[in-house]
């Protein structure tokens, strides 16, 4: 029976648009139809136009957010070896490094904080991590520093216990990763089946892990030098087996750059140099119950380090170049495309507009005339009867 009268209903309208009346609504309606899919076609481009600029937007926000939470964790690592190299051999040059990431990390978290002025949730997870570094600059690192400035120069501090900073700080870098995590899922959730990020996108994420680690293994070997700890010989493989890693993975996004290729080598061989001539030895003589402070005090370890800060530095500042050109070019060729879009709509909607009044007018002064011949025509038929 349905099928009976869907065929009863074809037919209807079949009739209906072949039937003569109604014939000026006929010819406005099949012109506003068109003028309908036509606008409906331009929306559909300036719909896709701006979800293509929300996620450009939401990806340069993700990517300012990862690395700054990246460049606090470098921070932390940082005032963490700053702090213990003090610690080992009470010179001003580790004091000053300590004084000078404590300001970095309150200056980069409020800049976090600001990029998290719509999310209370990032945001008190941010101020978590001011309390975690507070109280650790307050508790454990500032009576550190006291206690050592009380003694000589070149004496070997007293093995401080380093536990409770350690899990104030261990969980401080674990809310930036939450942070870090969050901010990725909200990410994918809008890419669908895009490209959660180009290359140079990644390598940008990826790039300050090298610092990074490398700070790490250096807070380790100083950490393990004060207190004899094992630990500390554990997170220094395990901050080495993930700078390699990491190392491994940008090399193989940058093979076709030559240039990057080449810090990337830089970066690994003066890693290599610097436990080579300093790490291994320095460790073999806290192990042999030997004098490392003075070891440490005439070794060129931090000149190494920094030569390896510099390059990283470099590293990124390069790639942060290729991505802004990348990005440039990218909105210029959406803003193009967007605005050729627009004008062909608007073009195609003048012409069919021009073209069904043309229509309309056409057809409505063939019907005047029409009407005009049979009412003659009625007229001669009346006067010859």
């Amino acid at each position: 029976m349905r099928l009976v009268e869907k065929i009863a209903f074809l037919n209807r309208l079949r009739a209906l648009l072949l039937a003569e009346d109604r014939f000026y609504a006929k010819l406005l309606g099949s012109s506003l139809v068109g003028v309908l899919s036509i606008s409906m076609l331009a929306a559909i481009f300036l719909v896709i136009a701006i979800r293509a600029h929300n996620y450009e937007g939401l990806r340069t926000r993700t990517l300012e957010t990862l690395r700054e939470t990246n460049k606090v964790e470098n921070d932390i690592a940082n005032l963490e070896t700053g702090h213990r190299g003090y610690l080992l051999t009470g010179l001003p040059s580790h004091l000053e490094m300590f004084e000078r990431r404590k300001s970095l990390i309150q200056t980069r978290l409020i800049e976090l904080e600001t990029l998290f002025s719509h999310d209370e949730h990032q945001k008190s997870r941010v101020n978590e991590v001011r309390h975690d570094i507070d109280d650790w600059l307050r508790h454990v690192a500032m009576p550190g520093i006291e206690r050592r400035r009380t003694q000589t120069a070149g004496a070997v501090a007293a093995a401080p216990e380093l536990t409770p900073g350690r899990s104030l700080l261990d969980h401080a870098r674990k809310t930036l990763q939450a942070v870090q995590d969050d901010e990725q899922v909200v990410l994918n959730s809008r890419a669908h089946d895009q490209d959660n990020a180009d290359q140079a996108f990644e390598v940008l994420v990826f790039a300050p892990k090298l610092e990074s680690y490398v700070s790490e293994m250096e807070k380790a070997e100083w950490g393990y030098l004060l207190t004899g700890d094992k630990v500390c010989i554990d997170t220094y493989k395990r901050a080495a087996s993930d700078f390699y890693a990491y190392h491994g993975h940008l090399s193989v996004l940058q093979s076709a750059a030559p240039e990057q290729l080449d810090l990337l080598t830089k970066i690994r061989a003066n890693l290599d140099r610097w436990q080579r001539e300093i790490a291994m030895p320095e460790l073999a003589a806290k192990q042999e119950n030997k004098d490392v402070a003075a070891m440490v005090t005439r070794g060129a370890g931090k000149e190494i380090m920094d030569g390896i800060r510099h390059s990283v530095n470099e590293f990124e500042h390069a790639e942060m170049a290729a991505y802004e050109k990348a990005k440039s070019r990218s909105e210029i060729e959406r803003v193009l495309k967007t605005a050729g879009f627009g004008v062909l709509c608007v073009l195609a909607i003048g012409v069919l507009i021009a073209s069904s009044w043309y229509n309309f007018k056409a057809y409505s002064g063939h019907l005047k005339k029409m009407e005009g011949a049979e009412a003659q025509t009625r007229s001669i038929i009346e006067t010859t009867l």
